[in-house]
């Protein structure tokens, strides 16, 4: 486990799990029937703007987010709670 080799040495090892980010390809790919179906089935209603995945990624780079290791952290609306 990276988190537990690496944390000693003030590394920590996390992961940023995103539902669809409406970049310009996620916008193209879902502006369809297929992705209202599944925008419908997070709880957000909606999928995620590429500026809360930035936010995350800030977040776990950050010296607030020094103790957090080994974390996934889901920016998916709710997506996988359901």
């Amino acid at each position: 486990m990276l988190a537990g080799e690496w944390g000693p040495q003030g590394v920590t090892v996390d992961a940023v799990s995103p539902t669809v980010v409406l970049t310009e390809l996620g916008r193209t790919a879902w502006d369809n029937p297929a992705g209202d179906a599944h925008r419908a089935e997070i709880p957000a209603g909606r999928f995620a703007e590429p500026a809360e995945v930035a936010a995350a990624v800030v977040y776990l780079a950050s010296p607030e987010a020094a103790m957090v290791n080994d974390a996934e952290l889901r920016v998916d609306g709710g997506f996988t709670a359901r």
